[in-house]
């Protein structure tokens, strides 16, 4: 077996495809899994990779690439897949208290902790699947810079116990998520399914919601986390997010928005929004599948725009009634894209700050 070192000053994406290209991968479509040390040597490279921030640039080049053509779904979606190969790669975004969920990999994978933290509760996947239920086995802290590592089916729960937002990265075998066939039997409880069902797979209109939502919310987390990357891509990525919807991230020093005024339209024009007032609060609802659903409420002073909003389609920030600052109207129209309900048009013009 060929080991490519890579040098950890200077780790590009590319320089760890080529590493990976020479280590003793089975193609993509055998049936063979690699041998242990080809995994090893594989975890060392993105030991020092993900320390390179130009080579976290490159990869969240690829991942925008991939928001923009809004190709997401649940779980982990991969941003670049290695021809010939098969590995995948794809980024991992954990909210305050996020988790999966005690989940079952099948095969080989590579995980590292790119921003921020993570603890990861692993489980004795044979006393599980012997007793029919889940049986902890031990609980990992990980912090920016960790690297685990998967080789034989495993059951994990990597969860954010932090106040903050976490990114992962993770390198993943073509065959994670076959069925190993040493089980039989129903699903283990609490076990999440291996091929989890697409709630969005529908045609109510309230599907584009979901995936807007899903799609601003990854690239608001990148943004969030760009003046921490120390790399010369980082100005021209925070452009690409705000231009795809995280406008409300390009924030200088004193918190405040640097561009004002933009205008919004409904996601999608049958959507069917309406507006109550609720203890004291203006609520603006949607309609979904299963019936209205509560999306944002607001004090009274935000009434008369929560009004204007459930009945208007598309609306400039200075279209919004009501008493409002620059600044106010700013974070409604910012908590609208956020929902997924609205999502930015045309270009950004000039309005009066306060």
């Amino acid at each position: 077996m060929h080991v490519v070192l890579l040098d950890s000053t200077a780790v590009r994406f590319d320089d760890l495809c080529t590493a990976l290209q020479a280590l003793e991968f089975p193609s993509d479509g055998e049936r063979d899994h690699p041998e242990l040390r080809a995994v090893l040597a594989a975890r060392s490279s993105i030991q020092d990779a993900v320390l390179d921030d130009d080579f976290l640039a490159s990869c969240l080049h690829l991942e925008l690439q991939l928001l923009e053509r809004d190709e997401l779904r649940p779980g982990l979606v991969p941003f670049f897949t290695m021809p010939g190969l098969g590995i995948r790669f794809a980024f991992g975004y954990w909210p305050p208290g996020g988790s999966p969920g005690p989940h079952e990999h099948t095969a080989w994978t590579i995980t590292a902790v790119c921003r921020n933290e993570l603890e990861v509760l692993t489980y004795d996947r044979e006393e599980s699947y012997s007793r029919r239920e889940l049986v902890l086995k031990n609980r990992f802290p990980a912090s920016a810079g960790k690297v685990g590592y998967i080789y034989e089916p495993c059951i994990h729960a990597p969860i954010n116990n932090s106040s903050r937002w976490s990114l992962s990265f993770h390198m993943t075998s073509p065959r994670d998520g076959e069925d190993p066939g040493d089980v039989c039997g129903d699903p283990l409880p609490g076990l999440l399914e291996r091929a989890r069902p697409d709630r969005t797979n529908s045609d109510h209109v309230y599907r584009k919601v979901i995936e807007r939502r899903r799609q601003v919310r990854r690239i608001r987390a990148i943004g969030n986390m760009l003046p921490s990357l120390n790399s010369t891509k980082a100005s021209s990525l925070s452009d690409k997010c705000t231009a795809l919807g995280g406008f409300m991230t390009d924030r200088p020093e004193s918190g405040k928005p640097t561009r004002h005024g933009f205008a919004l339209e409904r996601v999608h024009k049958d959507l069917e929004l309406s507006y109550r007032l609720d203890a004291g609060m203006a609520v603006l609802y949607s309609e979904t599948p299963t019936g209205s659903l509560k999306e944002l409420a607001l004090d009274s002073l935000g009434r008369e725009a929560i009004a204007f909003v459930s009945k208007e389609r598309s609306f400039t920030i200075e279209d919004m009634p009501g008493d409002l600052s620059t600044e106010e109207r700013l974070h409604i129209a910012d908590a609208l894209e956020e929902t997924g309900l609205y999502v930015k048009i045309g270009d950004d013009y000039a309005c009066t700050s306060d």
